[in-house]
């Protein structure tokens, strides 16, 4: 079962209210997804969260290069805490504990692009409610690593197509299976593989929808295909001891990701 934040917190401080009576403290809970950026936090008591000098909400989505800070004992940062973290956390942490009353306890972490490639993975049941929760997590790690809004939201279509696809006709036991895609960024080029232990389907087989006829008239599922084959540069099927496999490349301009984060 997974617990929120707040729910945590909430068992946390039961124990520690057990074990220190009626004695007041500080608690605060992070947690972070480094392959989406996103964030959930909660606490009780002095505390703050905060990315760079901006107080946050308690979720949300950490920007690369910027720090997310979490403080329990304190109720504000200072100015230090809206620098990049050029000569490391460690640095920045010491400058602002001394700005702090004895007894704080911080944490910051930020995140990095790289020039290399990045490799993500994401997994769902196979279940049509849990399609929107993947391919948002694809889309925010797109975003995250700079790739052109339309290129990330292109993908996040065709992923959406192919999940709902594996999900509604790839399984006959009505039984419960997983299902991974892999996500791999460099500059320039995104690479995408989906996996599923269904029955065997190439969906490169699958026949160009006839778009003369009505739609009502025309295959199930085809115009999906069809699209997924029209926005992937390259595309290929193989049957992998079980288990489908359908990869796709997308290529994009590295610049045009830099203008559009650039504003």
């Amino acid at each position: 079962m997974s617990l929120s934040a707040d729910e945590t917190l909430a068992l946390v401080g039961r124990a520690y209210a057990a074990e220190f009576e009626e004695e007041p403290f500080d608690l605060a809970l992070l947690t972070l997804d480094p392959a989406s950026g996103r964030f959930a936090g909660a606490g009780q008591g002095r505390h703050i969260a905060a990315i760079g000098a901006r107080v946050s909400p308690g979720d949300g989505v950490l920007p690369i290069g910027s720090v997310l800070w979490l403080a329990a004992g304190a109720q504000a940062l200072g100015e230090p805490a809206g620098e990049g973290p050029d000569l490391g956390l460690d640095d920045l942490a010491a400058r602002l504990l001394d700005t702090m009353a004895p007894g704080v306890a911080l944490v910051g972490v930020t995140l990095r692009a790289t020039g290399r490639k990045a490799s993500y993975d994401f997994s769902m049941a196979n279940e049509l409610a849990a399609i929107a929760g993947l391919v948002s997590g694809v889309e925010a790690t797109l975003a995250r690593e700079g790739v052109p809004e339309p290129v990330a939201a292109g993908l996040g279509l065709a992923l959406d197509e192919l999940l709902t696809n594996t999900v509604s006709y790839g399984y006959l036991d009505g039984g419960w299976h997983e299902i991974l895609v892999e996500l791999d960024v460099a500059p320039g080029c995104v690479d995408v593989s989906v996996r599923d232990d269904g029955r065997a389907f190439d969906p490169l087989l699958a026949p160009e929808p006839d778009l003369a006829v009505e739609l009502e008239e025309r295959q199930v599922g085809g115009l999906g295909i069809h699209f997924v084959r029209t926005l992937a540069d390259e595309i290929s099927y193989e049957r992998e001891r079980g288990w489908n496999v359908l990869r796709l490349r997308k290529r994009f301009d590295p610049e045009a990701g830099l203008e559009s984060s650039g504003g």
